[in-house]
């Protein structure tokens, strides 16, 4: 009698670069999962630390053989690195998973049960509770799901990739049209959003660890230069036009199309009046505040519109 393959639901996709000090209890706390992810594939970006062997060592001594991790033999970058290492899963939902957070026990299996009886869904996200050294000891209640109300903050990612269940035939569908520059989260979460099929799970699935030298964090105060900024626009105006190509492609409706419109508008004109720091323009921008995702955004580029530069 053949032996019948088992069927790969969940698939857990890891990037990791010079990780070593935490790992390890990122690693636990996939293993310990309720239900334990189906495949678990770990692409390390060239660590010049121990990160690949402490993962090696872990894998063999847990006998963990749907594990996976390869070592890339040139850094890509953590954008190219998730992207490439998604590409890899076989399961019906995607995971992603940074190397430095601990998941809450049951995520995988309230995720994918919420996934499975909500078809419409393509990008759950759960919420996370953010901490620094100490590992929190908060009662994790709440199964309570609703979709995302629609807004005009095109490219804001409310929640980061790390708290994100996505359904891989949807992954497939947009990230053909990957401009190498959109984050692997922020494409899902921009298509899902005007697809209207993001929606939150209003309870925590991972313990955040947030360090003030994160990508996040060091991105952020880059763009509070006005030269940083224009590039960062510019930047965004490329996922702009990969969002137009996803919408046009996969058929969005009217809504989603007119939102890209009017937020490319937006974008546009942002970087030209930073470019030519025309104060008397810059009010122009006042008609599109509701695409700020924060107001005091257009606070900060009129103060970088007549600072001395």
């Amino acid at each position: 009698m053949k032996s019948v393959e088992k069927k790969i639901i969940s698939s857990v996709v890891m990037t990791t670069y010079n990780g070593a000090k935490y790992v390890i209890e990122q690693l636990e706390s996939l293993k310990n999962q309720t239900q334990a992810p189906d495949e678990v594939i770990i692409a390390d970006d060239g660590s010049k630390d121990l990160t690949v062997d402490i993962i090696n060592e872990y894998i063999k001594m847990n006998g963990l053989s749907n594990w996976y991790v390869e070592k890339n033999t040139v850094n890509k970058g953590w954008r190219r690195n998730f992207v490439d290492v998604a590409a890899l899963a076989k399961g019906k939902y995607i995971f992603f998973c940074d190397q430095d957070d601990i998941w809450i026990s049951d995520k995988v299996e309230t995720m994918v049960t919420v996934m499975e009886n909500n078809c419409q869904i393509n990008v759950l996200a759960g919420r996370y509770i953010r901490f620094k050294e100490v590992v929190p000891t908060d009662e994790i209640l709440g199964t309570y799901v609703h979709p995302v109300k629609p807004d005009n903050h095109l490219l804001y990612t409310d929640l980061p990739g790390c708290v994100y269940c996505v359904r891989k035939d949807f992954w497939n569908d947009i990230i053909q049209y990957w401009n190498g520059v959109f984050s692997h989260d922020a494409i899902c979460w921009a298509a899902a959003k005007l697809q209207q099929s993001a929606y939150i799970l209003e309870r925590p699935v991972i313990f955040w660890r947030s360090h003030f030298d994160s990508t996040y964090t060091i991105a952020s105060r880059e763009i509070k230069s006005r030269k940083n900024r224009v590039n960062w626009l510019k930047t965004a105006q490329k996922n702009i036009e990969c969002l137009e190509r996803i919408a046009s492609t996969l058929g969005f409706n009217e809504r989603a199309l007119d939102s890209i419109k009017r937020y490319s508008e937006f974008n546009s004109l942002r970087i030209d009046v930073l470019e030519k720091k025309e104060l008397l323009r810059a009010l122009k921008l006042l008609a599109y505040l509701d695409c700020y995702n924060k107001r005091r955004q257009y606070i900060l580029e009129l103060y970088l519109i007549i600072k001395h530069d």
